[in-house]
């Protein structure tokens, strides 16, 4: 009895070693690129001189009715990836310079070496109309996603953005309505699912990652938030170029949802000649913009699944 009891400490004892060392030799192991990105990969804005540029707070123009400011990415990932600079005006994409490059530009596609610091200078000419300036970059935009791989999709999904009004005198209000029909359903959510979601199927929440041309998707906004009431505008990008993705128009406008309400509108993807991106973007708390609200949501645009459509 006393052998089978001193087996059986030994047992135990030899357990517990084992496991003590597998867990001080353990450390955490990133499965996916999410991880990465949340923790290593750090996007801002900052003025020509350095000074750096508060998320949300107003930007002025100089004298020749620019801004101009600094892109920084410090992207302290061991693999090197592009990424893609995109600047709307009032949610409708725009031209800009980078660096001393004479030639505009509405999309500007850069490498990022690994472990590496990107910065570069914008110029950016203001329409006398426009009240937000919105920035945002996209990863890996020649990478189009095939198979269903939702880990991926998570990962391409998230954009980084910077949204700021502008302050100018020689403002000239455009008073025109933004594109707002009324919705093809409404739904509500028990539970929340998602502020933008794209789905093959109008009765679920149906991922879907790969398409045809010209076929019916369901484009869905929500507001899970907790905020009683909030409002949206999305944007369509195909290829990392705007384009008219509802009815002929480049910029939907959601006004009010209340609380776990979801707008639901049938759209039809694109013509295109090769497998092409597609992404919608949704602005929350749209204009008028209030940085001082300190009850928003988050000002952050919000990216769906990157969509492959194939010809």
């Amino acid at each position: 009895m006393k052998k089978l009891v001193s087996l059986i400490s030994l047992v135990c004892i030899i357990i517990f070693i084992y496991w003590l060392t597998a867990l001080l030799n353990t450390e955490p192991v990133i499965k996916n690129n999410q991880q990465e990105d949340a923790y290593t990969v750090d996007f801002f804005l900052t003025h020509d001189d350095g000074a750096p540029i508060k998320f949300a707070s107003p930007l002025e123009l100089n004298d020749k009715e620019e801004v101009i400011f600094q892109i920084n990415l410090n992207h302290n990932i061991s693999e090197t990836r592009n990424y893609a600079l995109v600047i709307l005006e009032d949610y409708i994409q725009r031209d800009f310079l980078v660096e001393d490059n004479e030639e505009l530009m509405n999309v500007f596609i850069f490498k990022a070496d690994k472990n590496s610091s990107n910065q570069f200078l914008i110029t950016k000419t203001i329409s006398p109309e426009t009240r937000e300036l919105s920035v945002l970059v996209i990863k890996k935009p020649n990478y189009v996603l095939k198979e269903f791989d939702l880990t991926r999709a998570v990962v391409l999904e998230e954009i980084f953005s910077s949204r700021h009004p502008i302050l100018q005198e020689r403002v000239i209000i455009d008073d025109a309505p933004l594109y707002n029909p009324e919705p093809d359903f409404i739904k509500t959510d028990k539970n929340p699912l998602g502020l933008l979601f794209l789905s093959s199927e109008l009765d679920r929440l149906q991922t879907t990652l790969v398409s045809k041309i010209h076929q019916k998707l369901y484009l869905s906004v929500a507001n899970n938030s907790r905020l009683e009431q909030l409002d949206f505008v999305l944007i369509g990008l195909k290829d990392w170029e705007q384009y008219e993705f509802i009815n002929g128009e480049k910029v939907l406008y959601t006004n009010f949802l209340s609380e776990r309400q979801r707008k639901i509108y049938e759209i039809e993807t694109p013509n295109v000649e090769k497998d092409t991106n597609i992404q919608f973007i949704a602005f929350p708390l749209p204009l008028p913009f209030k940085p001082d609200n300190e009850q928003h949501l988050s000002y952050q645009a919000i990216g769906t699944f990157r969509l492959a459509v194939e010809p």
